[in-house]
């Protein structure tokens, strides 16, 4: 009889030991977060949209973009450093509106202090011959708009000193330094890296460099911020500066740019463009360590024009054609003859080549995911967006062989509840592996939790806590900061509970069974007292 109840008392512990066991474990497993499994970006590069390529071009470099969409459609050597030549004068004209209204300017006098044709007249070969304006010395009638339009229409090297002169600080050719300075600094504002200016007007020097995308930068920034002051003064044909008085009035200054000069004798006229800036040197040289100079060094013909027609707007900045010598020149040919015909050539080719197209509409679903303990099992995710996303692509071809919609999710399977518009991922739209636009993916439904998932979820953050461990940092050393790993264990508090009620369990089958072992062994006893003597019978 011991050892039955015995047995007994031992199975009863035992499947009470068991039964908190698995409770621990089924809790624990139902704790547990899904895997993250993170699509990996892949990386993209930009250089021709579509690969639609125009002609052979001169220019060793090019950069064409179109303004009305934001789009970069052909590029060449578009970062390799060239010398800018009178392009420079862009960021020469930028600084000066960036310090005085147009209002100011068309009022502003402006002095032509002797002492700032120095450099013409010196030893450096480079400096020799400019194009000028044609302000005399001590002129009192000038204003910084004259000055502005004597720098961009004929490239006049005068105008441009006197404008840095003006706006710079210091005393004497001080304020031409310091003005530079504000070149440079506004350069880099604009995001230029690879531009240094030593001068304001472009003469050639080693160190006042720049690339085709530079000037890109500062053209577009340039007709964003100021687009009234620059069309003013680059779309200008010509410009009829004051003169001394009683002096014979000198010729009107023309337009260097021939794209915009709208006459019957010029080939190079494009009727659309309206800017913006020639840059040309017939040759350079280099000094010697011994201080001579070397042989003359062909030149470069530099050009930045802008050009609007049905609804689209390019930018073109090219460098390093060649520069068209006297000897070489037809009738009516221009020292910037490659130049114009690239711009030409490449205007024809960018506005029948590109078209702006629907790619993808907030109505397109994108992906589906994998909905863990939903109502749902699975949930589609649609581009997030105003109505659709149109873009500038190679015309007359069928959307879908050259663009790649791409979507990427966070992860692939998703815990409900899942709200209305909640983003888990993104979708990227790609040409040629080049990125054109990312959207974020977002769900156009709600998904609620099932009555077991939420039970669950219930038992999970009633009773567990979230295992937290410490990041490392690259020495393997712990920080203080803490991520959580997904795994959870039970709150201390219903750890305790646990424990003392599998204690106060076993205590009370031990009590239990104590009992009635002390209630047999009583009745043990009592029966033996009760028993009669055993008494023999004599016969």
């Amino acid at each position: 009889m011991f050892r039955k109840k015995n047995l007994k008392f031992f199975s009863t512990m035992l499947l009470t030991l068991a039964i908190s066991l698995n409770m621990c474990i089924v809790l624990t497993i139902y704790a547990t977060e899904p895997s993250d499994t993170t699509v990996p970006e892949e990386p993209h590069n930009r250089y021709t949209l579509g690969g639609v390529h125009p002609e052979k071009i001169h220019s060793r470099a090019a950069y064409v973009y179109e303004r009305k969409t934001g789009t970069p459609v052909y590029s060449q050597n578009a970062d390799e450093k060239m010398y800018p030549a009178a392009i420079t004068t862009l960021m020469t004209m930028l600084v000066a509106v960036e310090n005085m209204s147009y209002s100011q300017m068309i009022s502003e006098p402006i002095e032509y202090p002797t002492i700032l044709s120095g450099e013409f007249h010196g030893s450096d070969p480079n400096f020799r011959d400019v194009a000028a304006a044609g302000f005399t010395h001590g002129q009192a009638n000038l204003t910084v708009w004259d000055a502005l339009i004597g720098m961009m229409l004929p490239s006049g090297c005068d105008a441009a000193n006197m404008l840095a002169y003006h706006f710079g600080q210091g005393e004497g050719l001080e304020r031409v330094e310091s003005f530079v300075k504000m070149m440079n600094k506004t350069a880099k504002q604009i995001g230029m890296k690879n531009t240094n200016f030593t001068n304001p007007h472009g003469l050639f020097e080693t160190d006042n460099y720049s690339t085709v995308y530079d000037f890109f930068l500062l053209t577009d920034y340039a007709f964003t911020r100021y687009p009234e002051e620059f069309r003013r003064v680059t779309e200008l044909d010509e410009w009829v500066m004051p003169y001394k008085e009683g002096s014979t009035p000198p010729p009107p200054v023309r337009n260097s740019n021939f794209l915009v000069q709208d006459t019957a004798t010029n080939p190079y006229y494009y009727e659309h463009a309206f800017g913006v800036k020639t840059g040309g040197l017939p040759y350079y040289q280099l000094q010697n360590a011994d201080g001579t100079w070397g042989a003359n060094i062909p030149g470069m013909a530099n050009l930045v024009s802008i050009a609007e027609r049905d609804g689209f707007e390019y930018i073109i900045v090219t460098a390093g054609a060649p520069y068209h010598p006297s000897g070489e020149r037809k009738a009516n040919e221009q020292p910037l003859h490659y130049a114009f015909l690239d711009h030409r050539a490449l205007y024809g080719w960018a506005f029948p080549s590109f078209a702006y197209v629907t790619v993808l509409t907030k109505t397109d679903p994108q992906i589906s995911v994998t909905v863990i303990d939903g109502e749902a099992d699975t949930i589609n995710l649609f581009p997030q967006m105003e109505d659709e996303y149109r873009a500038l692509l190679p015309a007359n071809l069928d959307v879908l062989s050259i663009v790649d919609i791409k979507p990427i999710v966070d992860n692939k399977e998703v815990p409900a509840p899942i709200a209305a518009g909640a983003v888990l991922g993104k979708v990227e739209i790609r040409i040629k592996n080049q990125v054109l636009e990312t959207f974020p993916l977002v769900t156009i439904e709600a998904v609620e939790k099932t009555q077991a998932a939420s039970m669950r979820t219930w038992l999970r953050e009633t009773f567990f806590n979230e295992v937290m461990e410490a990041k490392v940092d690259g020495n393997g050393m712990a920080t203080e900061e803490l991520f959580p790993t997904g795994e959870y264990k039970l709150k201390p508090l219903y750890t305790f509970l646990l424990v003392t009620a599998a204690v106060l369990t076993v205590a009370l089958i031990i009590m239990s069974y104590a009992r009635k072992y002390q209630k047999l062994q009583s009745e043990r006893g009592s029966t033996i007292r009760r028993k009669p003597p055993n008494r023999r019978i004599r016969r």
